[in-house]
């Protein structure tokens, strides 16, 4: 239940701003009240919601500056992810898992036209490259972290899709340069000494992150 209200939220299903009544929730789901009121709860104590005693829980609107605080999140703890995963054994387990993740990640980027179809596919094997290091880091503190941080953009994306304001976050050539940065990453954790792979991490996510913020202030956030 929490899952599936996670999910509308993130994606936009249920738009930021809009009251969520307990009954109308029930309906849609099929469920009785209870579960939906404790599924309230908990998306509220994560951040996705906004309660209060006469308004009741409301998706909670980001905007350009809440995106620009979650990139700053995920540059600490994903930098801080490299560099653990570069000083642990797990490290030589991993690199097939990321050295894959590169092969499919150039089929889908450099190879054929460009097109909503592949930026998906690639949107997919950049999360996938992000939580193979998260999750081999083996800092299950660090992977919440992220999580949480990760919601912001997500709603931010899902809302300005809705208004036509965004269609994509990144152009091609962008996306080109973001799988260049894997690539380094991922030499880095091979060989590289830790601050060098955590560098590379943090370089990587701020210069998504400074994409974003010029989007937006084009289009007047």
């Amino acid at each position: 239940m929490t899952e599936q209200l996670r999910a509308k939220v993130l994606d936009g299903e249920l738009a930021s701003g809009s009251r969520l009544q307990e009954r109308n929730l029930a309906q849609l789901l099929s469920v009785s009240r209870t579960p939906v009121r404790d599924s309230l709860q908990v998306l509220a104590g994560e951040g996705l919601l906004d309660y209060s005693p006469h308004s009741g829980y409301v998706v909670r609107e980001f905007d350009l500056t809440d995106v620009l605080h979650a990139f700053d999140m995920r540059i600490a703890l994903e930098g801080m992810a490299c560099r653990a995963l570069a000083g642990k054994p797990e490290r030589a387990r991993t690199l097939p898992l990321l050295h894959a993740n590169l092969d499919r990640a150039t089929d889908t980027v450099d190879r054929g036209e460009w097109s909503p179809d592949r930026q998906g596919r690639w949107l997919e094997l950049n999360l996938e490259f992000h939580n193979i290091i998260l999750a081999a880091a083996g800092n299950p503190y660090l992977v919440r972290g992220v999580e949480q941080a990760r919601r912001a953009p997500l709603i931010y994306d899902a809302r300005h899709r809705r208004d036509g304001d965004i269609g994509h976050w990144f152009t091609h050539d962008e996306v080109r340069q973001a799988l260049a940065d894997h690539r380094r990453i991922a030499d880095a954790l091979t060989d590289g000494p830790p601050d060098r792979a955590e560098f590379l991490m943090r370089e990587h996510i701020y210069t998504n992150r400074e994409q974003i913020r010029r989007h937006g202030n084009r289009t007047g956030e």
